[in-house]
């Protein structure tokens, strides 16, 4: 009997220390540079059509952080793919063609728009499409898409990465040419 507990003891502490630091890594999303906060993980992006407007869900990032100390926290995290998200995103409905992409902190640069039909939800092996980018706009597909940007901000006041979002948008269709 105490053989077994010599053997389990060591994988409870560290399952134990594990769970610690993820709770220690749940406090919070700011951290302090000198007298003011900062995020520690990116800006979000709202998108906006017309007089319509959603959040973004953020996914994928990687983020770091200058601590007071000179120190550098670097996080990254993973997210699921956007096509498994169907639960998570909202669906913004719009006759629009173009969607204002409206970050709470304009990126230096958008590194990519990519969709995916709606009729490809949870299929992860589906082709994605670009999207076209003009500035901070993406012109829109007609039809249900789940749309993917990714955006980087340049390390800069001791902040900055790269960061993923995704949305819905589902626009009007054209009609179909008489036959």
């Amino acid at each position: 009997m105490r053989k077994h507990i010599f053997r389990v003891l060591p994988a409870c502490i560290l399952l134990a220390a594990a769970a610690l630091m993820a709770l220690a890594g749940c406090g919070g999303n700011l951290v302090s540079i000198g007298s003011s906060p900062v995020p520690d993980k990116p800006p979000g992006l709202t998108i906006v059509c017309g007089e319509s407007s959603v959040d973004a869900l953020q996914g994928t990032y990687s983020w770091q952080t200058k601590l007071k100390d000179g120190t550098v926290d670097n996080i990254i995290a993973d997210s699921m793919h956007p096509l498994d998200c169907e639960d998570l995103l909202t669906v913004l409905e719009t006759d629009e063609a173009a969607a204002a992409l409206q970050f709470a902190e304009p990126p230096d640069r958008i590194l990519h728009a990519q969709c995916w039909s709606d009729r490809h939800l949870g299929d992860h092996d589906a082709e994605k499409e670009d999207v076209e980018i003009n500035g901070y706009e993406i012109t829109l597909k007609p039809g249900g898409y789940i749309y993917h940007v990714e955006a980087e901000w340049n390390v800069h006041d001791g902040r900055g990465g790269t960061a993923c979002y995704s949305f819905y948008i589902k626009t009007s269709e054209p009609p179909l040419p008489d036959a």
